[in-house]
């Protein structure tokens, strides 16, 4: 991952600008799962925050992210916080009906 000049240190990892430090290939495959498994809500999805989601993720796609990478992601694709100021989010969206 390229550093972030905007980042002041290591915890400054949850911030959603770690996202630009993904490489194109990297974000590319992030925005896809996001937008294959979710869609923006009006209602919190408690079931997962940013954290648990990230590691899905992973497990998925063998690519690790920063909580902040995925939370640069989640804004990207329309997906808001409930609460900005928790360090892991739970965000305004359900989970897609996969098809069958």
């Amino acid at each position: 991952m390229r550093p972030n000049p905007r980042r002041k240190n290591e915890k400054d990892l949850d911030h959603p600008d770690c996202l630009e430090e993904l490489s194109a290939k990297k974000q590319e495959a992030l925005m896809a799962w996001i937008g294959k498994h979710f869609e923006p809500a009006r209602q919190p999805y408690w079931h997962r925050s940013s954290y648990g989601l990230k590691h899905d993720f992973q497990r998925d796609t063998g690519i690790y992210v920063y909580n902040g990478a995925f939370k640069g992601a989640m804004l990207k694709s329309g997906i808001v916080p409930a609460d900005e100021k928790e360090q892991n989010w739970h965000f305004k969206m359900k989970e897609k009906v996969q098809a069958i």
